[in-house]
């Protein structure tokens, strides 16, 4: 299985005990491989944002194993989870968490910097990357000037920074008009397929479901087989 990226085993998450139990997770094993696209899709608070919170190393579970690239993430200490989070995992979230004070520009070559890319090579690749999302006319602008889309691209770039090998979305299109949701979803799709990158996507936005190589549906925190649609 060298074509495995990510590998989780019998995950479970729990919050609280006692009576405040919750149990967010619920015994999850899954595959992700390379190139390929993943949807997690479930109604709000069947535990899509806690599952990928693992998968990203920010949580840890509180039973099962999680592999990244034949690594057992789950049992390394947190220095070197941030360092597996810096190196290995990019993240594009439904609110975009760009730094209102600095430029496009300025916001992408912060994240190589912070991951060992500084000086002419990190100014370089920043305007890469931007270009590569079509951003390069846009490279001195504030987030504040750019559309929902614009700044979900930069989300985008900022975490290609340290060529990541797993792409972890939260809602990346809610935010997003139609058309914009589609360039978003189109732009992940091809980071899947042209440059090999794991793409895992939580969302409940049903126009991006075709970009998908699987869709895995969570409902209290289990995985489960596709809703029923009933008819009128």
């Amino acid at each position: 299985m060298e074509d495995v990226v990510l590998w989780l085993r019998n995950v479970t998450k729990e919050y609280g005990t006692g009576r405040a139990r919750v149990l967010a997770v619920d015994d999850v094993s899954l595959e992700v491989r390379q190139g390929e696209i993943v949807l997690v899709m479930g109604p709000s608070g069947s535990g899509k944002t806690t599952l990928l919170s693992m998968m990203g190393c920010i949580l840890r579970p509180t039973d099962g194993n999680i592999w990244l690239r034949g690594t057992e993430v789950s049992a390394l200490p947190e220095g070197a989870l941030a360092h597996v989070r810096r190196r290995h995992i990019g993240f594009v979230f439904q609110s975009f968490n760009l730094l209102s004070s600095l430029s496009v520009w300025e916001n992408v070559a912060l994240a190589l910097q912070i991951g060992g890319t500084r000086g002419e090579a990190g100014a370089r690749q920043a305007k890469e990357l931007l270009e590569a999302v079509g951003l390069g006319d846009r490279l001195d602008s504030l987030p504040a000037d750019l559309s929902g889309g614009e700044k979900q691209r930069v989300s985008i770039a900022r975490a290609l920074a340290n060529s990541p090998s797993l792409l972890i979305g939260d809602e990346p299109t809610a935010n997003l008009d139609s058309e914009n949701g589609r360039r978003v979803a189109d732009m992940l799709t091809t980071l899947a397929r042209d440059q090999g990158r794991s793409v895992v996507i939580a969302t409940h936005d049903a126009r991006i479901m075709d970009v998908a190589d699987r869709v895995l549906y969570l409902v209290d925190g289990r995985l489960a087989k596709k809703p029923r649609v009933h008819q009128g």
